[in-house]
């Protein structure tokens, strides 16, 4: 009885110990910002382009798109490493809703791109969920503006 209680003892002690040790070492941040009412209009504000997921917890779409849109945020951290460049967040549309309402979220996941670019410009992403097909769309949103940059920078000196 002694060596089973020892036995219960040791185990929970080593369950503490584990646990202390994964608290006490700091996470590196990967993948999509997570987005909420406090940060989303600064992250908006603070960066040239931004490309949101809009999700739900409990959507297996979401679910599944949630690993590949990380996989692209950390792809295009590495790409852009500036910051106010280029980000990747997401919302949670349980918690967020009237972030998700402000801008008609009404099927998860969606992906949407915000810039300076014109309205006519702004697409929402329906294309396939691979990384390297939410990649090229990224790189594409972020030539746009870029030119759309040059044109205005042109325009503005030949006045």
């Amino acid at each position: 009885m002694t060596s089973r209680i020892s036995k219960i003892y040791n185990i929970r002690t080593t369950l503490f110990l584990l646990t202390t040790i994964i608290y006490l070492i700091e996470p590196t941040e990967s993948g999509a910002l997570q987005l909420t009412e406090q940060n989303f209009n600064t992250t908006l504000d603070s960066n040239e382009l931004a490309f949101i997921m809009f999700y739900t917890d409990w959507c297996r779409h979401s679910r599944a798109l949630m690993p590949i849109f990380d996989e692209t945020a950390d792809g295009i951290a590495k790409e852009f490493p500036e910051a106010g460049k280029v980000v990747l967040g997401r919302v949670e549309c349980e918690r967020e809703m009237s972030i998700c309402a402000k801008y008609e979220v009404r099927r998860w996941p969606t992906l949407l791109p915000f810039s300076n670019l014109p309205p006519e410009n702004r697409k929402k992403y329906t294309g396939n969920r691979t990384v390297e097909a939410l990649t090229t769309f990224v790189k594409d949103q972020w030539k746009e503006l870029k030119e759309l940059k040059e044109r205005k920078e042109l325009k503005s000196e030949s006045e």
